[in-house]
């Protein structure tokens, strides 16, 4: 028997058709392995910017030149640097000296907000007369305040000097009243969350008894324990035989009554 072939018609546009399948997986898994390329790479770019704040650099002494030529000492982070327009910096009243062009300024994290001085600071590149490292300068965190940039001269107690002058021992001594204040301060966190907290809600659950319990005796004395009074009082007055009845429903009242005080009263 001899086989029946397709027309070449069709057999041509079936390899059309597989030929554009293929360029289109192709072009589909180009643009995956590219939108996963740039999302790796924002990822990589936000964790390399982001970490800088975790773990800032060392701090810098800078010797700046002011406005009015005077020097000042200056200790913090260089947080960011740019470039900005020498016109820029004219027309918001700075010096960046003569011609055109761009100047590098630098953002300095100071610190210290508790002492009045703004934390960050511009300062132009062109003023600073001398960057160094010191490695004496300390970097204290604090719960309050932010970061505090400083040189440790010495360690106090109440007024009392502990440990004075720059060196190892003040540097132990430091770090041993920091992992003291650390381990206070988790003390302190476990007692509010612990039985400072569980005496909190006990109050607040008896403030809350208390509350119910006012109006709850103010009820029952202007209503059930009054007519059970004024009517044991005409059965006394009658000498019905009901009385120790009354009698009875009387002190059934008198003692809730008392339990209702004690609830308002403790």
């Amino acid at each position: 028997m001899s086989t029946r072939r397709r027309p070449f018609r069709e057999r041509f546009g079936v390899s059309l058709r597989r030929q554009g399948g293929d360029a289109l997986e192709w072009l589909a898994a180009a643009a995956a392995a590219l939108a996963l390329v740039a999302v790796l790479g924002l990822v990589a770019l936000l964790t390399v910017r982001g970490l800088g704040h975790f773990w800032p650099g060392s701090l810098k002494a800078l010797e700046v030149r002011d406005g009015g030529g005077a020097t000042e000492s200056l200790l913090g982070h260089v947080v960011a640097r740019r470039d900005v327009p020498a016109l820029q910096l004219r027309e918001a009243g700075l010096s960046p000296g003569p011609g055109p062009g761009t100047r590098e300024r630098l953002l300095l994290r100071l610190g210290n907000r508790d002492l009045g001085a703004p934390e960050f600071r511009w300062v132009l590149a062109s003023d600073i007369l001398e960057e160094r490292t010191p490695a004496a300068a300390t970097v204290l965190e604090r719960s309050e305040w932010g970061p505090l940039f400083g040189y440790p001269l010495a360690l106090r107690d109440d007024g009392a000097t502990l440990v004075a002058g720059d060196g190892p021992a003040l540097r132990t001594a430091l770090a041993e009243a920091l992992a003291a204040t650390a381990q206070a301060r988790q003390a302190l966190r476990a007692l509010e969350q612990g039985p400072l907290a569980a005496a909190s809600a006990a109050l607040a659950e008896a403030l809350a008894a208390t509350a119910q319990a006012r109006p709850a005796l103010r009820a029952l004395e202007q209503g059930p324990l009054a007519a059970a009074s004024a009517a044991l009082a005409r059965l006394r007055s009658t000498g019905d035989p009901r009385i120790p009845a009354a009698r009875e429903k009387l002190a059934a009242l008198e003692s809730e009554r008392r339990a209702l005080r004690t609830a308002v009263e403790r």
